[in-house]
């Protein structure tokens, strides 16, 4: 049995576009805080509803001066928000600041987004040993939620217990990451390029296979009719 849940109707640029947009006013107030306010500044940001991307505010200034200070530890977790996953967290949660609830099921749909980013199908045996849910229950909840808040689209078979994913909002990639997607863009050019160029030999073999075919007809047709 399937069950289709329609979530804003939205396409996935238009709700990447709507979260950056909602993150503006978090970019706008960290240009003025400064210290604990900043820190309030974090945890709003966290917490609030059609806010999943989170690149912008970390590489504001005043957020940044926090990676080494006394609040260095609010810091990491918004960088955590913002390229990392529930199990991040959880494997790191003593050095990083206890998550609210809002904050908990945002970062696990956080993670959903990633993982749905790997592989279209996920199993509910593997997301509820992810996001640490304790039944099936929870899952769907969780997941009915993202849908209907719109960081993904997708359907849920509840026979083959599977979560089959159709789309999903962009997460924000790490510097170093972006390094290694360059390289892998200018391989696939590079292969795209020799693809071309095998694909003109062969086209230009064919056209001169296809010449000599045509002058030898033409010869044919002139001894025909010398004999005719």
């Amino acid at each position: 049995a399937y069950t289709l849940i329609k979530g804003s109707g939205a396409r996935m640029e238009e709700r990447d576009a709507a979260g950056c947009k909602e993150l503006e006013q978090f970019v706008l107030l960290a240009k003025s805080a400064k210290g604990p306010a900043v820190v309030e500044l974090i945890t709003r940001a966290l917490e609030a509803p059609g806010v999943y991307v989170f690149g912008e505010l970390l590489v504001s200034p005043n957020i940044k001066e926090l990676s080494s200070g006394t609040h260095s530890n609010h810091y990491r977790l918004l960088e955590l928000f913002t390229y990392g996953t529930f199990i991040d967290y959880t494997a790191n949660a003593s050095t990083l600041p206890t998550l609210s609830v809002a904050m908990t099921t945002k970062l696990k749909q956080l993670t959903l987004v990633s993982m749905a980013s790997q592989c279209r199908t996920l199993s509910y045996t593997t997301l509820l040993q992810v996001l640490s849910l304790e039944n099936v229950r929870q899952l769907e909840d969780l997941i009915i939620d993202a849908i209907y808040c719109g960081i993904i689209q997708g359907r849920l078979d509840q026979e083959n217990n599977v979560l089959e994913v159709k789309d999903f909002i962009g997460r924000d990639v790490k510097p170093e990451a972006v390094v290694a997607m360059v390289s892998q863009l200018e391989t696939w050019c590079s292969n795209c390029g020799e693809m071309m160029r095998v694909m003109e030999s062969e086209m230009t073999r064919a056209n001169k296979t296809k010449e000599r075919r045509l002058a030898e007809r033409r010869r044919l047709e002139e001894e025909v009719c010398c004999y005719a």
